[in-house]
């Protein structure tokens, strides 16, 4: 900008009136202002060569003449008349005129080598078209804003390019509520939801070639001789040398694999590992990556289903406590949901392809039908054969009462049964590596002696044929009729059956000795040979290898010499 030239015309001269005369009155001294009443005293003048004046003096032949501020063309004159304030219009216009109609921008298009500003109100910039640049284009935010020259580019010699440049700045300090907002921001507004016209579509992304990644990317600077962070670690701004500016994660999405093997059609979360390279840790497809015979030409593009995927990750819930809202007193969780018409499975596979033929196990919540006494939506671990193929279930817990059931998809009125067809397989087998001690292959703690430990009957059976009471207690039948007979512990050291009791073979009583007979009953000498006489009947035993009987009344009898 410049200043304008005012007055040395003929009409810019300073007079008085004398009667109907009007007398010139040189060396007459007026003020400048920008209103013609009011407003504000122009002081920042100049005379004819540059030398600052703050008030006009007319000169011998009582002619005005000084340049104004830099960009004013309108002042107003204070010479004390009585007729007020003179208006005064710079004379050099016409120069501006024949400069403007020359180095005019075209309306219809038009070149800018130099540096555009606007300023002063109302200079907001309205295009109506498109903008091209050939330079990045910066929005710089006030003062503390960096300059483009002392930005990062990213990684040097690859991606220097830039298209649109917001400056930010750390002059507003923290946001510890004494700070300033001095972020440099990009606020996109819609009003329209994205339908089949694509409305509401703030940034689209165009893949130009089958191979291309569009990618947002977040950039760290990095020690070049460690690869540590390259911040300061006091001021925390980025070092200023032996630094530079590596991508660290990627979000985007790619058509076709880099080296052209394969067709990835996926949107991907990519995090750089121990040596700087972007690897893949979250892709969310948009094709069916299992078809092998994918092609860049052939590929389907859009999928009913998509395989969501992790790579080189681990995918953990942070365990959490809610305490307030509407979830208070529940916790964060992995959660699988779905109505009562829908398995609710986590697969166990060969392979992350969706295909069953991967399946090798499955735990489920099931489609039981849900109803009062919180039946239903019963627990299952499934076996699955080497094509896919459901096998069975391994595993059936009852959500009502806890029951558990191996081998069969329903409870079996117990809370551990066991079901197998699988020959030479046995339902229970305790096989402990050493001694377990005083612990036990099968332990039952019952609650009374009159509990049963075990029992056992043939599928068809009206009755149990085999009872185990808790106090030792066993009972045998035909599994048709009550159980008739038993042996139980009737006394100290004494054992005892309600019912007869047959010996196939032989029968032996403190002796393993039975001269090679069979059917017979063998008896060793007794250990104390009986002295007092037998309530209601006799004692046999054995001395000296003798048969001998004592009878109630105290009579010996030798049945057999030895």
């Amino acid at each position: 900008m410049a200043r304008h030239l005012f007055g040395l015309s003929p009409a810019d001269v300073t007079v008085s009136q004398s009667g109907t005369s009007l007398v010139l009155q040189p060396g007459s001294v007026g003020t400048a202002w920008d209103a013609r009443s009011g407003g504000t005293q122009i002081t920042d003048l100049t005379d004819l060569s540059g030398t600052p004046i703050t008030t006009v003096t007319s000169d011998s032949y009582s002619v005005i003449g000084f340049y104004g501020p830099d960009g004013v063309t309108t002042i107003y004159l204070d010479f004390g008349f009585s007729g007020g304030r003179a208006l005064m219009q710079a004379t050099d216009l016409g120069n501006a005129i024949d400069d403007l109609q020359t180095n005019k921008a075209n309306l219809a298009g038009d070149t800018f080598t130099g540096p555009v500003v606007l300023s002063g109100t109302g200079s907001d910039l309205t295009v109506g078209g498109v903008v091209n640049t050939t330079g990045p284009a910066t929005v710089n935010l006030g003062s503390g804003s960096p300059s483009y020259a002392s930005l990062p580019k990213g990684i040097a010699g690859r991606s220097e390019n830039a298209g649109l440049i917001i400056g930010s700045s750390y002059i507003g300090g923290d946001d510890d509520g004494t700070g300033t907002d001095s972020t440099g921001r990009l606020n996109l507004y819609s009003y329209q939801r994205a339908n089949v016209g694509s409305f509401g579509e703030n940034i689209r992304h165009f893949m130009m070639r089958s191979d291309a990644k569009t990618m947002q990317a977040f950039y760290i600077p990095v020690q070049t001789s460690n690869k540590k962070g390259g911040y300061d670690a006091t001021t925390r701004d980025p070092l200023s040398t032996g630094v530079s500016w590596k991508p660290v994660v990627w979000q985007g999405a790619h058509y076709e694999a880099n080296d052209h093997g394969s067709v990835h059609g996926h949107w991907e979360l990519e995090v750089a590992d121990a040596t700087g390279a972007l690897q893949g840790r979250l892709e969310i497809p948009f094709i069916d990556q299992s078809k092998l015979s994918n092609a860049v030409d052939t590929t389907t593009i859009g999928i009913a289903w998509t395989n969501i995927r992790t790579n080189l990750a681990d995918f953990s819930i942070r365990a959490q406590n809610i305490t307030s809202g509407d979830y208070a007193g529940q916790n964060t969780a992995l959660r699988i949901g779905g109505n009562n018409t829908v398995n609710k499975d986590v697969l166990l596979s060969i392979s992350s392809d969706m295909q069953n033929s991967g399946r090798r196990w499955g735990f489920r919540a099931n489609t039981d039908t849900e109803s009062t006494g919180n039946a239903g939506t019963n627990f299952q671990l499934l076996r699955y054969a080497d094509d896919g193929s459901q096998l069975g279930t391994a595993l059936f817990v009852q959500r009502a009462d806890g029951q558990i059931t191996t081998g069969s998809p329903a409870a079996k009125g117990a809370r551990l049964a066991l079901v197998w067809g699988t020959n030479a397989v046995q339902g229970f087998s305790a096989q402990p590596s050493s001694s377990p001690g005083a612990a036990a292959g099968f332990d039952a703690v019952m609650t009374a002696t009159t509990d049963r430990a075990y029992q056992a009957n043939v599928i068809g059976d009206a009755n149990r044929r085999l009872v185990v009471f808790a106090d030792g207690k066993t009972e045998w039948g035909d599994g048709t009729a009550t159980r008739d007979a038993n042996l139980y512990r009737s006394a100290a050291g004494r054992l005892k059956t309600d019912t007869a009791f047959s010996v196939g073979t032989n029968l032996l009583i403190n002796t393993t000795s039975v001269g090679a007979g069979v059917g017979v009953l063998g008896i060793a000498n007794a250990t104390t040979v009986p002295t007092a006489n037998p309530t209601s009947g006799g004692v046999l035993y054995v001395e000296a290898g003798a048969l001998k009987y004592r009878g109630s009344s105290g009579t010996v009898t030798t049945i057999a010499p030895a």
